[in-house]
């Protein structure tokens, strides 16, 4: 998709023949937003080419840094909680353990 107005903020190298860039943009209606693109190399003939983007509105970047402040800390999050860990023996008490005390999950997904 063309937009009015595109300014790369950054590429991030994951290696080889992949790479995400961050771009600024603004729509021909005038909206701005942020881009990630998640792009791969296609030889000489083809250049860097966008597998998959996620738009993100401009509020939402802060967001996005916090919640990767956060993920830096998990190491000492995960050590903290399990220095924490109670023995749960019954299925009943392990529903309610689980309702009580939050839990720490991390995803992780791979685009085909």
């Amino acid at each position: 998709m063309a937009h009015r107005f595109e300014n790369l903020v950054e590429t991030i190298p994951a290696g080889g023949q992949e790479r995400t860039v961050i771009v600024n943009c603004e729509d021909w209606e005038g909206s701005r937003f942020v881009e990630l693109r998640q792009q791969s190399w296609g030889g000489e003939r083809v250049g860097w080419f966008t597998q998959s983007s996620v738009r993100m509105a401009p509020e939402n970047v802060a967001l996005v840094r916090r919640a990767l402040g956060v993920a830096e800390a998990l190491p000492e999050m995960v050590a903290a909680k399990q220095d924490k860990r109670v023995l749960v023996t019954s299925s009943a008490t392990r529903e309610n353990a689980s309702l009580e005390a939050p839990s720490l999950r991390v995803w992780h997904a791979e685009s085909a």
